[in-house]
């Protein structure tokens, strides 16, 4: 019987879990290449500064930023064509307070409107400091809705640094990977 003491069985153990651990990791992705562009649902951005601009390469290599219309709030879902596990997000946004700073992120939520958003308990939620998301800081999600592979996300900017009326982001990033299925479709298996 070995004891915590012994180096020989200490050292298998530490071998064993590090292999374990380089066998399970999974490159990342950013997801906007599996987002069904025509299912995604934008609610209050600006038309002359859209959403688009936060993913679209030639938008942010002109630095265009997206803006809210009406008031600070932005509400994006994000349909995914396959199922994908969500490990972090990225949301950059320009000095001068107008970055986001409270976000709430759901799951598997189609159909939610600001009332929905404002309402619901969150799946994840954050308050940026206008350092971190000046600099685009990765925030890794946590928590049981993300453990699992998901077929939409939906992400709510509350607000603003500075409380204003619009609220501006320069780039949205979403990472994880896709799990290979389709999200939301049943695939039949085996003949007939």
């Amino acid at each position: 019987m070995a004891t915590a003491a012994d180096p020989q069985m200490l050292a298998r153990i530490a071998e064993n879990l590090k292999q374990a651990q380089d066998s399970s990791k999974t490159v990342l992705q950013d997801v906007f290449d599996i987002v069904e562009k025509n299912n995604l649902s934008v609610m209050n951005d600006n038309p002359e500064h859209p959403f688009s601009n936060c993913f679209d390469k030639v938008a942010k290599e002109n630095e265009n930023v997206c803006e809210t219309d009406a008031d600070e709030q932005l509400l994006v879902t994000l349909p995914f064509g396959e199922n994908v596990k969500l490990h972090s997000f990225l949301v950059k946004g320009p000095e001068g307070g107008k970055a986001p700073k409270k976000v709430r992120v759901f799951v598997n939520q189609l159909a939610m409107d600001f009332s929905d958003a404002e309402d619901a308990p969150a799946d994840f939620e954050i308050e940026l400091s206008e350092g971190e998301v000046v600099k685009g800081q990765r925030v890794v999600l946590d928590g049981k809705a993300f453990k699992s592979p998901v077929s939409s996300m939906t992400l709510f900017f509350v607000d603003n640094q500075e409380g204003g009326e619009i609220t501006a982001i320069k780039t949205l990033s979403v990472f994880g990977y896709s799990t290979g299925a389709r999200a939301g479709k049943l695939e039949k298996v085996g003949s007939e």
